[in-house]
């Protein structure tokens, strides 16, 4: 583990805390120096985030950087140039998505898939076989792919909870296809990743497609389940992921197969408003947002920077720390990504230097007290998403050619206390 002195004058200076986890192997140090950006915080306070939150919070955040360098590091440029054709103006392009799963056009087929809070992770887990095998993973709303670890031998990165994520991948319980394996490259880690395909379902799930049987259900009527999957099959590669394996919930113009291109589901509702142990994830072949108001979701960051992951992303009206508006500038637009596979927030490194700046003169002891983002919804009202001292990192680099604006990525401290319903292919989004 890794403890992040927040806001230090220089990364270096990170390292001096380590005597208090003598017992913790620090495995990320090179990751570290990769993403900070170093800034005197002379009149800020230190003591903002405790050390565990910043633990937890390197673990994840880098596995935006993941999602942002694989195409890069895995897509031939033939396949990037076929690809990126398919992007009419003004419109993404979305792979056709499987019939199979849902029966008929008029039947709608759910599955509610229970959560659970890991707090070493700060992060939600859902389990699931492939192959009649069983794994975890983090529900991650901001990448594409169903992965599944392939080796057991990462130890340096869990310590005695090296399975955690299940590890004893057989290949007599799956099927090889046609796609040749991959070098994936996640954040200064690169790994072999063998796309196979099996019979997977969500477990202690509850509904009719992706789960168990419910009594009475025949094979037929519970439609065909097998998907291709990815298995990391270098153990290094687990500890590139951010830390752990992503079960992917969007969509991808990646010439790999995301889980959402081979079901129907056309929309997902992610409960966190629940108590705890009743916390959630409904995904549905019907769309849940055709009346009443939402947030438009844009796919700017696809047409316009080739971004090769359709995130969930909205242009924000304003962006508030501590009551004061950063970016006052017209001209750059502030695209907002809803992402649960990241604990706090992510910034560019614009947005960050000048709210930096801005505390400073104002004298301000709290960098992120309070964030508040404002959204307008298709009736034309405001919609105010915030969080209370959300852990706030800046992106040191954003690999998208001739990228002009301003990121900013959301994560659990904004979603948590929320119902927040995604229509995926329609582009809609609502928190409540």
């Amino acid at each position: 583990a890794l403890i992040l002195t927040f806001l230090h004058k220089n990364v270096s200076s990170a390292f001096q805390m380590k005597e208090t986890i003598r017992n913790k192997k620090i495995v990320m140090q090179r990751k570290l120096r990769q993403t900070l950006i170093p800034i005197d915080d002379s009149n800020i306070e230190k003591n903002e985030i405790n050390d565990d939150q910043r633990r937890q919070y390197l673990m994840r955040t880098h596995k935006i950087l993941l999602l942002m360098l694989t195409v890069s590091k895995s897509v031939a440029p033939s396949s990037c140039a076929a690809l990126t054709s398919n992007v009419s103006q003004g419109q993404a392009y979305l792979p056709d998505r499987k019939q199979s799963v849902a029966t008929t056009a008029e039947e709608e087929q759910t599955v509610v898939v229970p959560l659970e809070y890991n707090k070493r992770l700060d992060s939600y887990l859902l389990y699931y076989s492939v192959g009649g095998q069983q794994y975890c993973a983090i529900l991650d709303t901001g990448s594409p792919f169903l992965l599944v670890p392939g080796s057991c031998n990462i130890e340096k990165v869990f310590g005695n909870r090296a399975n955690i994520w299940g590890c004893a991948f057989r290949q007599e319980n799956s099927r090889p296809t046609d796609l040749e394996d991959t070098i994936e490259g996640f954040d200064g880690n690169e790994g072999r990743v063998v796309w196979r395909k099996g019979e997977f379902e969500f477990l202690n799930a509850t509904g009719n497609m992706l789960s168990k049987p419910v009594a009475g259900q025949n094979e037929k009527e519970r439609g065909n389940n097998e998907l291709i999957f990815g298995v990391l099959a270098d153990s290094g590669i687990v500890g590139g992921l951010g830390g752990g394996v992503f079960f992917g919930l969007a969509e991808t113009r990646y010439f790999r197969p995301s889980f959402l291109a081979q079901t129907n589901i056309r929309a997902f509702s992610l409960d966190l408003q629940s108590s705890a142990g009743r916390k959630t994830i409904t995904l549905t072949t019907k769309y849940s947002l055709a009346q009443g108001d939402f947030i438009p979701l844009v796919d700017d960051l696809n047409r316009r920077y080739k971004d090769p992951t359709y995130h969930y992303t909205a242009r924000a009206l304003s962006f508030r720390a501590n009551g004061a508006r950063i970016s006052t500038s017209s001209k750059k637009r502030i695209y907002v990504i809803f992402d649960t596979g990241v604990s706090g927030m992510l910034v560019s490194r614009e947005l960050y230097e000048e709210r930096y700046n801005m505390a400073r003169e104002r004298r301000e002891k709290s960098l992120w007290g309070t964030v508040e983002i404002e959204f307008l919804n298709n009736q034309g009202e405001p919609v105010l998403v915030t969080a209370t001292k959300p852990i706030t990192v800046p992106v040191a680099k954003i690999p998208w050619p001739g990228f002009n604006d301003h990121l900013v990525v959301l994560g659990l401290a904004f979603l948590e206390g929320h119902i927040m319903t995604v229509d995926i292919n329609d582009r809609k989004l609502r928190i409540y």
